[in-house]
């Protein structure tokens, strides 16, 4: 299979799972956007209401629509076209703006500058074919900060801060995604899950089973 068949079947798997995505994949679709809205109003310094920013791999634009509803101005893109319809309807229903489009996260021409880069898509390196190159590209187009997320149990997470230190970014980290995918936290088990991920053994024992992380580099 050449890269553009693994392109058109992966979009085709998408397409059909589009109409309930977030629903049919998250105990809590709501709260995983909102934690990563707080990543990209907060970490790695401030990026207030009226920044602008790349959402890459936005799926049906649960995403997207938190962070237009918080201020931003947002492009939105995805590899699946019905992912992109559904998004464009979930905005239109909200009453929300944001710019949505179809496109390949390896064939990527990024539409502009933004400050910050988001591509939190279950693990941005399982789909980047190629990390290190992506990286570098949007390091070119990041006026801030970049967030994208990796599975510990796929990737090494050193490696891959490697990678974006390399893309050029001055300052890297990483951090547990502490938000579950198939368990509905309240607001107080959120908080008490952020405080356990602090301690050390606990945080590498959730990480090694269960969580992804997310990765920061700044410029």
């Amino acid at each position: 299979m050449n890269a553009g068949d693994d392109r058109d079947a992966l979009a085709r798997k998408y397409d059909a799972i589009a109409e309930r995505y977030s629903v049919g994949r998250y105990a809590a679709p709501d709260a995983v956007a909102r934690y990563f809205v707080r990543l990209v109003r907060g970490w790695g310094g401030p990026a207030r209401a009226g920044a602008t920013v790349l959402e890459i791999g936005c799926a049906d634009g649960f995403t997207t629509e938190a962070l237009a509803r918080s201020g931003f101005r947002v492009h939105a893109v995805d590899l699946s076209p019905r992912m992109i319809a559904v998004a464009r309807e979930r905005l239109r229903d909200a009453g929300l703006r944001a710019e949505v489009s179809v496109a390949d996260l390896n064939a990527f021409e990024p539409p502009g500058r933004f400050d910050v880069v988001l591509g939190c898509m279950e693990s941005f390196f399982r789909y980047a074919h190629d990390p290190a190159a992506v990286l570098e590209q949007l390091s070119g187009i990041c006026d801030q900060k970049l967030i994208v997320d990796a599975n510990p149990r796929e990737v090494d997470v050193g490696h891959a801060l490697e990678d974006v230190l390399a893309a050029g970014f001055r300052h890297a980290e990483a951090r547990p995604i502490a938000v579950p995918q198939r368990v509905r936290l309240g607001a107080a088990g959120g908080r008490a899950l952020e405080i356990a991920l602090r301690l050390p053994l606990v945080g590498s024992a959730v990480l090694r089973r269960k969580l992804n992380v997310a990765l920061l580099g700044v410029r």
